[in-house]
C-alpha cells in the first residue's frame, strides 16, 4: 500500500510538471504568433505607403442646399481644394500636371 501511495504521489508530480511545461510552450507559441501578426500588419503598413500613388483624388459632395462641388486631395502637395464645376477642377488638374 505504500508504494501504491508513493506512485501516485509520482504521479501527480509528472502531470504537474507536464502542464506546467506545456502552459510555458503555449505562452511561448502565443508570444511568437502575436509577433508574427505584429510583423505581417508592419510589413503591410510599409508596402501600403510605397504603394501610394501620388494622383489627385477627387470626390463629388453634395453641400445642405443640394448643389454639388467636387473636393480635391493633393497627395503630393498634401493639399485639399474645392471647387464648383468640373470644369474647374480639370483646369486645376492641368495646371498641376505643367508645374
Amino acid at each position: 500500500m505504500g508504494q501504491s501511495h508513493c506512485c501516485a504521489y509520482l504521479d501527480q508530480k509528472v502531470s504537474a510538471s507536464s502542464q506546467s511545461v506545456e502552459g510555458q510552450f503555449l505562452g511561448r507559441k502565443a508570444v511568437l504568433l502575436g509577433l508574427k501578426i505584429h510583423l505581417a500588419r508592419l510589413g503591410e503598413a510599409v508596402a501600403r505607403g510605397f504603394r501610394l500613388s501620388k494622383e489627385p483624388v477627387i470626390s463629388k459632395q453634395q453641400d445642405r442646399q443640394g448643389d454639388f462641388y467636387y473636393r480635391v486631395y493633393d497627395p503630393y502637395h498634401r493639399s485639399h481644394h474645392t471647387f464648383r464645376a468640373e470644369n474647374e477642377v480639370r483646369i486645376w488638374l492641368e495646371e498641376r500636371h505643367y508645374r
